[in-house]
């Protein structure tokens, strides 16, 4: 993030990757598999590819 960046400018960026995340997070209960209702293969591979996704971005600071 460059320092010179507004405090609004800032605020509304992390808003905007804080409503990012629950968007993908959120995708992911559309999984149904197989249609049961328990935790399926696509859901569980599905939420651990978001998850690291959104790990990587956090821990190299992409988000700011």
């Amino acid at each position: 993030m460059a320092n010179n960046d507004s405090r609004e400018i800032r605020t509304m960026r992390h808003m905007a990757w804080e409503r990012a995340k629950g968007e993908m997070r959120s995708m992911v209960v559309s999984v149904w598999g197989d249609g049961s209702l328990g935790v399926t293969e696509e859901f569980t591979k599905l939420n651990d590819a978001v998850e690291e996704f959104i790990k990587r971005v956090e821990d190299e600071g992409l988000h700011e």
